[in-house]
Protein backbone atom coordinates (compact mmCIF):
# COMPACT_ATOMS: atom_id res chain seq x y z
CA UNK A 1 0.00 0.00 0.00
CA UNK A 2 1.43 3.49 -0.71
CA UNK A 3 0.08 4.85 2.62
CA UNK A 4 0.03 3.39 5.78
CA UNK A 5 -3.18 2.27 7.13
CA UNK A 6 -4.19 4.70 10.25
CA UNK A 7 -5.20 2.36 13.37
CA UNK A 8 -9.15 2.35 14.19
CA UNK A 9 -9.77 5.60 16.44
CA UNK A 10 -7.33 7.56 15.65
CA UNK A 11 -7.16 11.32 14.57
CA UNK A 12 -5.66 12.70 11.82
CA UNK A 13 -3.91 15.92 12.03
CA UNK A 14 -6.23 17.98 9.59
CA UNK A 15 -8.83 17.01 12.06
CA UNK A 16 -7.11 19.05 14.30
CA UNK A 17 -5.77 21.88 12.12
CA UNK A 18 -6.32 25.21 13.78
CA UNK A 19 -7.14 23.80 17.19
CA UNK A 20 -4.24 25.24 19.19
CA UNK A 21 -5.19 28.40 17.48
CA UNK A 22 -6.86 31.27 19.58
CA UNK A 23 -9.14 33.79 18.27
CA UNK A 24 -8.31 37.73 17.47
CA UNK A 25 -8.11 39.39 21.35
CA UNK A 26 -7.94 35.77 23.19
CA UNK A 27 -5.13 36.28 25.07
CA UNK A 28 -5.81 40.18 26.08
CA UNK A 29 -8.94 38.73 27.62
CA UNK A 30 -7.18 35.89 28.93
CA UNK A 31 -3.75 36.76 30.60
CA UNK A 32 -4.70 34.92 34.51
CA UNK A 33 -0.17 35.49 35.53
CA UNK A 34 -1.94 34.49 38.88
CA UNK A 35 -4.19 31.78 41.12
CA UNK A 36 -5.10 30.91 43.85
CA UNK A 37 -6.16 27.36 45.27
CA UNK A 38 -7.86 27.10 48.47
CA UNK A 39 -6.63 24.02 50.58
CA UNK A 40 -9.21 22.52 52.56
CA UNK A 41 -7.41 23.27 55.51
CA UNK A 42 -7.82 27.10 54.56
CA UNK A 43 -4.35 27.52 53.26
CA UNK A 44 -3.54 29.18 49.96
CA UNK A 45 -1.45 27.73 47.23
CA UNK A 46 -0.55 30.56 45.10
CA UNK A 47 0.43 30.43 41.89
CA UNK A 48 2.19 32.00 38.92
CA UNK A 49 0.93 30.70 35.48
CA UNK A 50 2.99 31.57 32.55
CA UNK A 51 1.13 33.90 29.91
CA UNK A 52 -0.19 33.60 26.34
CA UNK A 53 1.12 30.16 25.74
CA UNK A 54 -0.09 27.63 22.80
CA UNK A 55 0.16 24.57 25.07
CA UNK A 56 -1.79 26.23 27.31
CA UNK A 57 -0.07 26.71 30.74
CA UNK A 58 -1.89 30.12 31.10
CA UNK A 59 -4.34 28.44 32.90
CA UNK A 60 -5.21 26.81 35.77
CA UNK A 61 -7.44 23.85 34.79
CA UNK A 62 -10.52 22.55 36.32
CA UNK A 63 -8.63 18.71 36.28
CA UNK A 64 -5.61 20.07 38.67
CA UNK A 65 -7.79 22.04 40.96
CA UNK A 66 -9.84 18.46 41.17
CA UNK A 67 -6.68 16.42 41.52
CA UNK A 68 -4.84 18.89 44.27
CA UNK A 69 -8.10 18.42 46.35
CA UNK A 70 -7.60 14.87 46.13
CA UNK A 71 -4.14 14.57 46.91
CA UNK A 72 -4.30 17.02 49.44
CA UNK A 73 -4.45 14.03 51.97
CA UNK A 74 -1.15 12.78 53.69
CA UNK A 75 -2.70 9.10 53.12
CA UNK A 76 -2.91 9.19 49.65
CA UNK A 77 0.72 10.74 49.47
CA UNK A 78 2.81 9.82 52.35
CA UNK A 79 5.83 8.09 51.63
CA UNK A 80 4.54 7.40 47.58
CA UNK A 81 6.68 8.69 44.57
CA UNK A 82 4.96 11.01 41.81
CA UNK A 83 5.88 11.92 37.86
CA UNK A 84 3.74 14.51 36.58
CA UNK A 85 3.55 15.27 32.80
CA UNK A 86 2.32 18.43 31.03
CA UNK A 87 2.24 19.93 34.40
CA UNK A 88 1.34 23.45 33.66
CA UNK A 89 1.72 25.54 37.12
CA UNK A 90 2.59 21.81 38.58
CA UNK A 91 -0.13 21.95 40.93
CA UNK A 92 -1.18 18.76 41.69
CA UNK A 93 2.42 17.91 42.47
CA UNK A 94 2.92 20.25 44.87
CA UNK A 95 0.04 18.95 46.83
CA UNK A 96 2.02 15.75 46.74
CA UNK A 97 5.30 17.15 48.09
CA UNK A 98 3.27 18.81 50.58
CA UNK A 99 1.69 15.99 51.79
CA UNK A 100 4.52 13.80 52.19
CA UNK A 101 5.62 12.25 48.93
CA UNK A 102 8.70 10.19 49.19
CA UNK A 103 10.00 11.83 46.11
CA UNK A 104 7.98 14.13 43.45
CA UNK A 105 9.33 14.84 39.40
CA UNK A 106 7.58 17.66 37.71
CA UNK A 107 7.75 17.45 33.87
CA UNK A 108 6.45 19.49 31.12
CA UNK A 109 7.77 20.66 27.57
CA UNK A 110 11.46 21.35 27.47
CA UNK A 111 10.96 25.15 27.08
CA UNK A 112 12.44 27.76 29.61
CA UNK A 113 9.65 29.59 30.45
CA UNK A 114 7.55 26.73 31.58
CA UNK A 115 10.22 24.98 33.21
CA UNK A 116 10.98 28.01 35.23
CA UNK A 117 7.63 28.97 36.18
CA UNK A 118 7.57 25.57 37.60
CA UNK A 119 10.46 25.74 39.56
CA UNK A 120 9.24 29.32 41.18
CA UNK A 121 6.31 27.57 42.25
CA UNK A 122 8.28 24.87 43.94
CA UNK A 123 10.26 27.23 45.78
CA UNK A 124 7.50 29.66 46.59
CA UNK A 125 5.14 26.93 47.83
CA UNK A 126 7.45 23.94 49.21
CA UNK A 127 10.64 25.75 50.36
CA UNK A 128 13.91 24.46 49.42
CA UNK A 129 13.67 20.91 49.24
CA UNK A 130 15.51 18.43 47.90
CA UNK A 131 12.81 15.52 46.48
CA UNK A 132 11.04 17.82 44.26
CA UNK A 133 12.79 17.93 41.02
CA UNK A 134 11.73 19.54 37.49
CA UNK A 135 12.40 18.25 34.67
CA UNK A 136 11.55 18.68 30.63
CA UNK A 137 10.13 15.82 28.89
CA UNK A 138 8.54 15.52 25.56
CA UNK A 139 5.80 12.49 26.29
CA UNK A 140 7.47 9.15 24.73
CA UNK A 141 10.88 10.02 24.46
CA UNK A 142 13.68 8.57 26.15
CA UNK A 143 11.26 7.84 29.45
CA UNK A 144 14.32 5.91 30.93
CA UNK A 145 15.85 9.27 32.09
CA UNK A 146 13.36 10.31 34.11
CA UNK A 147 13.50 6.98 35.98
CA UNK A 148 17.18 7.96 36.00
CA UNK A 149 17.01 11.36 36.90
CA UNK A 150 14.42 10.74 40.15
CA UNK A 151 16.49 7.49 41.28
CA UNK A 152 13.62 4.73 40.15
CA UNK A 153 10.23 4.25 38.89
CA UNK A 154 6.98 5.92 40.51
CA UNK A 155 4.11 4.54 42.75
CA UNK A 156 1.61 7.28 40.89
CA UNK A 157 1.79 9.28 37.66
CA UNK A 158 -0.49 12.42 37.22
CA UNK A 159 -2.31 13.04 34.03
CA UNK A 160 -3.88 16.52 34.27
CA UNK A 161 -6.35 17.61 31.61
CA UNK A 162 -3.52 16.17 28.67
CA UNK A 163 -5.98 13.88 26.91
CA UNK A 164 -7.35 15.90 24.60
CA UNK A 165 -4.08 16.10 22.59
CA UNK A 166 -5.34 13.01 20.86
CA UNK A 167 -2.41 12.45 18.65
CA UNK A 168 -0.14 12.24 21.58
CA UNK A 169 -1.98 9.72 23.34
CA UNK A 170 0.27 6.95 22.37
CA UNK A 171 3.39 8.94 23.59
CA UNK A 172 2.14 9.80 27.11
CA UNK A 173 1.50 6.29 27.35
CA UNK A 174 4.71 4.71 26.41
CA UNK A 175 5.99 7.34 29.11
CA UNK A 176 3.68 5.83 31.86
CA UNK A 177 3.89 2.05 31.18
CA UNK A 178 7.66 2.18 31.45
CA UNK A 179 8.34 4.93 34.11
CA UNK A 180 5.32 3.30 36.59
CA UNK A 181 6.57 0.76 39.19
CA UNK A 182 4.38 -2.84 39.63
CA UNK A 183 1.26 -2.19 41.30
CA UNK A 184 1.63 1.59 40.80
CA UNK A 185 -1.00 3.93 39.55
CA UNK A 186 -1.86 6.57 36.88
CA UNK A 187 -4.29 8.85 37.65
CA UNK A 188 -5.72 10.75 34.97
CA UNK A 189 -8.12 13.94 35.25
CA UNK A 190 -10.22 15.58 32.36
CA UNK A 191 -13.01 17.35 31.22
CA UNK A 192 -14.40 17.04 27.71
CA UNK A 193 -13.42 20.40 26.53
CA UNK A 194 -14.89 19.97 22.74
CA UNK A 195 -18.00 17.67 23.28
CA UNK A 196 -18.06 16.75 19.54
CA UNK A 197 -14.56 14.96 19.88
CA UNK A 198 -15.75 12.96 23.38
CA UNK A 199 -15.26 9.81 21.45
CA UNK A 200 -11.65 10.80 20.66
CA UNK A 201 -10.68 11.79 23.86
CA UNK A 202 -11.91 8.43 25.27
CA UNK A 203 -10.15 6.49 23.13
CA UNK A 204 -7.44 7.11 25.41
CA UNK A 205 -8.56 4.31 27.42
CA UNK A 206 -9.95 2.06 24.61
CA UNK A 207 -5.30 2.91 23.48
CA UNK A 208 -4.45 2.06 26.93
CA UNK A 209 -6.21 -1.34 27.51
CA UNK A 210 -5.31 -2.84 23.90
CA UNK A 211 -2.18 -1.33 23.30
CA UNK A 212 -0.21 -0.99 26.56
CA UNK A 213 -2.58 -3.41 29.37
CA UNK A 214 -3.63 -1.29 31.72
CA UNK A 215 -6.75 -1.53 33.30
CA UNK A 216 -8.55 1.48 33.01
CA UNK A 217 -11.40 2.84 35.35
CA UNK A 218 -13.25 5.59 36.12
CA UNK A 219 -13.39 6.63 39.99
CA UNK A 220 -15.75 9.52 39.91
CA UNK A 221 -17.35 12.24 37.94
CA UNK A 222 -17.51 16.20 39.30
CA UNK A 223 -19.46 19.26 38.25
CA UNK A 224 -17.40 22.14 38.44
CA UNK A 225 -17.49 25.58 36.81
CA UNK A 226 -17.31 25.82 33.50
CA UNK A 227 -13.48 27.14 32.34
CA UNK A 228 -15.04 29.16 29.54
CA UNK A 229 -19.14 29.07 29.94
CA UNK A 230 -18.86 31.20 26.12
CA UNK A 231 -17.40 27.96 24.46
CA UNK A 232 -19.57 25.81 21.83
CA UNK A 233 -21.30 22.62 23.10
CA UNK A 234 -23.07 21.69 26.40
CA UNK A 235 -21.62 23.23 29.37
CA UNK A 236 -22.69 20.48 31.73
CA UNK A 237 -20.31 18.46 29.86
CA UNK A 238 -17.49 21.01 29.36
CA UNK A 239 -17.82 21.60 32.96
CA UNK A 240 -17.45 18.43 34.47
CA UNK A 241 -14.49 16.50 36.04
CA UNK A 242 -13.69 12.84 35.17
CA UNK A 243 -11.06 10.56 36.94
CA UNK A 244 -9.80 7.56 36.07
CA UNK A 245 -7.03 5.62 37.43
CA UNK A 246 -4.77 3.19 35.11
CA UNK A 247 -3.01 0.44 36.60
Amino acid sequence: MADDKRKEGESSEDEFEGFFEEPEGYFKEHQPGHATFVRGNGKNIELNLVAQHSLWAHCLWNAARFLADHLDSAERCKDLSFLELGAGSGLPSIMAALNGASRVLITDYPEDVLLDNIKENVRSNCGTVSHVKVMGHMWGKEPEKLIESSGGQFDRIILSDLIFNHLSHRDMLRTCKTCLKPGGKVLVAFSHHRPNFTKEDLNFFTVAREEFSFECNLERSMRMKAMFPEDPGPEDVRATVHYYILQ
